[in-house]
């Protein structure tokens, strides 16, 4: 089957969504899946890690406006969601996330803690094979949200999209680099400055996209792509199907058919 992204929740009007969205580059469709997060939430953190073949959601704000401290897995194939052991303390919301394969690891940036209104510059670093989380010592440029993120293969980089700097909105595009632990800026910077995007590398078609989020005075129906390699960004003719922000997204890498599978065992 054809790779596909997913997105996680998010946030519609006025509304935290449970909503799983799934999205195909290639043929530039989105179709909303029958299986749901535990609840609704916005302002989660997601990426695939390809060793255990599943999606992590991380954190988030509930309805209540409460942080959430949750690390949560998804399976594609059989649609399932799962709670992990491992919490983020304490928990924050608007926080971004992406997979680095050469460590094997995922990466946590910035994110806001709700209960005292406090912006962060930290990036965390989560084990899927132990469910463990340490703190790097790099961090992001300023304390920040809301950014996209993800891994580029062909950079060996993961990359910061805009967000939210203690109530300022950023155009920028910032690389992270897991190996050595340090970051540096890019020239691309997004048409105005925005905030609550979801964001995943496709590698059908190796780029970025950039979904929805908070624009000057709105809300965005935008589906943006960023390419690493020419370090640009441009806007796709998709939309999504209602404006909205602080969803999350990522790709992932295997997608079966209804009549495959990874490995079949007969009794």
């Amino acid at each position: 089957g054809r790779k596909k992204t997913y997105l996680f929740g998010g946030k519609i009007g006025g509304t935290q969504s449970n909503q799983i969205l799934e999205y195909d580059a290639v043929a530039d469709a989105i179709v909303t899946k029958t299986e749901t997060l535990p609840s609704g939430r916005s302002g989660t953190a997601a990426a695939y890690d390809p060793g255990t073949n599943k999606i992590y959601i991380f954190g988030g704000v509930d309805t209540g406006g409460l942080g959430l401290a949750d690390v949560l897995d998804y399976d594609p194939n059989t649609g399932t969601v799962n709670t992990k052991a491992a919490s983020i303390s304490p928990g924050r919301s608007l926080l971004s996330a992406g997979y680095h394969p050469g460590q094997a690891r995922i990466y946590l940036f910035g994110g806001f803690q709700n209960f005292n209104g406090t912006f962060i510059n930290q990036i965390l670093e989560y084990n899927p094979a132990t469910d463990s989380l340490v703190a790097k010592s790099t961090t992001v440029p300023s304390p920040r949200a809301s950014m996209g993120a993800g891994y580029d293969p062909g950079t060996n980089l993961i990359y910061l999209f805009a967000g939210n700097s203690n109530g300022s909105f950023l155009d920028e595009v910032v690389a992270y680099d897991a190996v050595n632990d340090t970051r540096s800026a890019r020239s691309a910077v997004f048409a105005s400055t925005r905030a609550g995007m979801a964001a995943a590398f496709d590698d059908n078609v190796d780029r970025f996209f950039i979904f929805g989020g908070s624009v000057p005075a709105a809300l965005s129906t935008d589906v943006v792509e960023y390419d690493p390699a020419a370090d640009s960004l441009i806007t796709r003719a998709v939309v999504l199907p209602s404006s909205r922000s602080f969803s999350s997204a990522a790709f992932d890498e295997i997608t079966l058919a209804d009549n495959q599978c990874l490995e079949c065992h007969s009794p």
